[in-house]
């Protein structure tokens, strides 16, 4: 039975990725992580393959060419975008694959053409979302950029399966809730597939 892919979604600042690694890395649900692609520069604890397939300009350009991506977006001079094969791969899988994406033109093409996209929606105050921000050492301009593109990616939540609130220093509790909640809509996912 296909497995169906499961989205964390929210606006810049929300928590995604602390939340996917340690949902990933608690094992309470079995879930995989699937691998987008990127232009940024890789973190020290991230490996090339694992947390994101790390790729150049250059490189990143001619596979936009050569229309491998699904659906790709330059933001704040940085490419993210997921394959069509890694989306396939994943979609084959016997086990969820969890992936990040914050792009609501992302989402939306993901949702429209895989409707069985299961799309968990991280919320969090205004207040929490601009302390997160303020405390990644953006420059300025990079930070006026990221909170007026915040607002925009709340709209993410009305294409929602589950919206969770992502309070500071309650992550536990929000990962706990997921894992309460996200199984049976797997489930139920799964099932409206094979009947389709």
């Amino acid at each position: 039975m296909p497995s169906p892919l499961i989205v964390i979604a929210g606006p810049t600042g929300a928590g995604k990725t602390t939340v996917a690694d340690l949902l990933l890395k608690r094992k309470k649900i079995p879930l995989k992580r699937f691998i987008s692609c990127t232009t940024r520069k890789k973190r020290p604890t991230e490996k090339n393959h694992r947390e994101y397939h790390f790729l150049t300009t250059k490189q990143f350009e001619e596979e936009i060419g050569s229309n491998k991506f699904f659906e790709w977006t330059k933001s704040f001079g940085t490419y993210y975008g997921n394959r069509y094969s890694d989306i396939q791969t994943a979609l084959k899988g016997k086990i969820p694959g969890i992936f990040i994406n914050g792009d609501i033109k992302g989402i939306r093409k993901l949702k429209q053409q895989y409707p069985d996209t299961l799309i968990i929606f991280l919320k969090s105050g205004i207040s929490d979302l601009k302390e997160r921000i303020k405390n990644r050492n953006f420059t300025k301009k990079e930070l006026t950029l990221r909170l007026n593109k915040m607002r925009a990616d709340m709209k993410v939540a009305k294409l929602a399966d589950l919206i969770v609130e992502n309070k500071n220093d309650k992550l536990l509790e929000t990962v706990k809730q997921i894992e309460q909640k996200l199984p049976a809509l797997i489930k139920q996912r799964a099932k409206k597939s094979a009947r389709s």
